[in-house]
């Protein structure tokens, strides 16, 4: 992700959504892994005019606030979480090179331990999970890769869920045939992890054509981190009109939400 983008309308999904699993699962600490990398000329991060809606209001109040040039910068939410009931744990928020040597690898395997311990944890690519295209060989620092999220649930605990961010492919009629294959991939990469993440969940936005430009992966750590979970992202979904899938919802979702 880049600073540029800070407060705009998918923040503004983002944490909330967040923020809702955090809260719904009684979490102890609130993890941000920004995956962050230098700003650039593109007009990107530009999608500011958004309306409250049913999200939480101080968010929204907060991250328009946020909206002027010498104010957007994700280490603003340190100010925001000082009055949310979490411990928050900002990961590098303050470092765009963080990308080093060709891949994400030494950057996630540092994160703290313990700051994946009963933890809602968000992990903020540029773009999402690694591709089969070259794009993704051109640009790896836009990417989380699948042992990049194996690896760090291999290091989380006690009751976590993990949040990863997706930007959806640009031809409409392949974002939910590709989210279902990215999910069962991303399953099998993680079916030999300790401890086992259980099933792989997704949330999106929904248009009358289908899905809309953004997703996001959930996944709860062991049994005590999947407890629950799929209602709450069911119930989030009906409360603001998205979509939920995954391995073991997408037949349930299909129904619930077409």
């Amino acid at each position: 992700m880049k600073n540029q983008f800070f407060g705009d309308k998918h923040d503004y999904f983002k944490y909330d959504l967040w923020l809702q699993i955090a809260e719904a699962k009684r979490t102890k600490n609130l993890t941000f892994i920004p995956m962050l990398t230098p700003n650039d000329t593109t007009k990107e991060g530009g999608r500011v005019s958004y309306s409250e809606g049913r999200r939480r209001k101080r968010l929204y109040g907060f991250l328009q606030f946020c909206l002027v040039p010498k104010r957007r910068s994700i280490t603003r939410l340190r100010e925001f979480f000082c009055d949310e009931p979490f411990e928050y744990h900002p990961y590098r928020d303050d470092d765009d090179k963080g990308f080093q040597e060709g891949s994400w690898d030494a950057y996630f395997k540092a994160v703290p331990r313990e700051w994946l311990c009963d933890a809602a944890i968000l992990i903020d690519p540029d773009t999402g999970l690694e591709t089969k295209t070259d794009f993704w060989k051109r640009h790896p620092q836009k990417h989380i890769t699948y042992r990049n999220i194996a690896d760090l649930i291999g290091r989380c605990s006690g009751s976590s869920a993990v949040v990863v961010f997706q930007f959806l492919q640009k031809l409409a009629s392949q974002r939910e045939p590709d989210l279902n294959e990215r999910s069962e991939r991303l399953h099998e990469t993680l079916g030999s992890a300790e401890p086992n993440p259980g099933s792989v969940h997704w949330i999106a936005e929904k248009t009358s054509n289908g899905l809309g430009e953004l997703a996001f992966f959930v996944l709860g750590v062991g049994a005590e981190g999947s407890t629950g979970l799929a209602g709450i992202l069911e119930d989030y979904a009906e409360v603001h009109g998205l979509r939920v899938g995954g391995t073991s919802t997408i037949s349930l979702a299909s129904a619930a939400f077409s």
